[in-house]
């Protein structure tokens, strides 16, 4: 629901931010923050923040002013609640295939893939982001020290907190040695996107370029003419529903993973966020190895 534009005046937010600090204290005023930029958005007017002063002096003091406030600076956040045991099985076992149509479903090998990288390595939404193609290494010849074929997937990328390089590896799940149709094997299901998602872009490098103007094919490709390189999730397939298509998948729908298997699996009434996977990832981590 978004106000009339003649609503949206300094002294009115200055009253707004004020009376939601005094009820309900910092994490609303951070969120009202969110729906008012939203709302000015519709109207195609600036943000509030710091780049406009010019348009919002008087309410940007006003949260500087709140923001000084002992409520504000001692505010600690409740935290992200941690998945369930149950939740965490249903994703890690969720089908692949469409239950209508019974073919693959690229958006649930997709979004499988990436719920295994968020519970199994505890990452940051920011860092699904980051990973591009050429960040992921595999091992599908690999062997663990006791000889058993157990191959792997290398993830190389900066870590969120501390912007150092780190490595993330998601390996076979199988008991006892790999087996190549098991899809409950996190290195399956996570190297079955990245073969999917080749294969679209060759098919992508094929087919699709001929329907681009010229502008269109210079952003996909380089200058030697092979395709630009993107991130390693792509956005879901909307018309051509066999293939990826060659772009990068946003924001939005990478914190929107946990929620599309939340409603697909009837995991809770409650919404699911990708803090959520992280916490899990910390709590196992603190019963099972602390």
């Amino acid at each position: 629901m978004v106000p009339p534009d003649e609503f949206l005046t300094n002294e009115n937010m200055e009253d707004f931010f004020v009376e939601l600090f005094e009820s309900t204290g910092k994490p609303s005023v951070v969120q009202a923050k969110k729906w008012i930029n939203h709302c000015l958005a519709k109207y195609h007017r600036p943000p509030v923040n710091k780049c406009h002063y010019q348009h919002y002096a008087s309410v940007l003091d006003t949260l500087k002013g709140i923001s000084k406030d002992d409520n504000w600076k001692n505010h600690v956040n409740d935290g992200a609640q941690s998945l369930s045991k149950e939740a965490v099985k249903k994703i890690f076992e969720a089908h692949l295939h469409d239950p209508e149509t019974k073919e693959l479903c690229l958006v649930r090998l997709r979004n499988k893939a990436l719920s295994i990288m968020f519970i199994a390595n505890g990452w940051h939404m920011s860092d699904a982001y980051r990973i591009h193609d050429n960040d992921v290494d595999g091992f599908p010849d690999y062997r663990d020290r006791d000889g058993v074929h157990r191959p792997k997937l290398v993830f190389r990328g900066r870590k969120t907190k501390q912007h150092i390089l780190a490595k993330n590896t998601v390996g076979c799940g199988c008991r006892g040695a790999h087996t190549v149709v098991n899809t409950n094997c996190f290195y399956n299901v996570v190297n079955w996107y990245k073969t999917k998602k080749e294969q679209s872009d060759e098919h992508f490098l094929k087919v699709g370029m001929f329907q681009f103007s010229k502008s269109q094919r210079r952003s996909h490709l380089t200058e030697d003419g092979q395709l630009a390189e993107r991130r390693f999730f792509r956005s879901h397939p909307k018309r051509d529903k066999h293939h990826y298509p060659h772009r990068n998948m946003g924001e939005s729908a990478i914190q929107g993973v946990l929620e599309y298997w939340n409603q697909k699996l009837n995991l809770s009434d409650d919404r699911l966020t990708t803090n959520q996977a992280r916490k899990t990832f910390c709590t196992f981590g603190h019963r099972h190895t602390a």
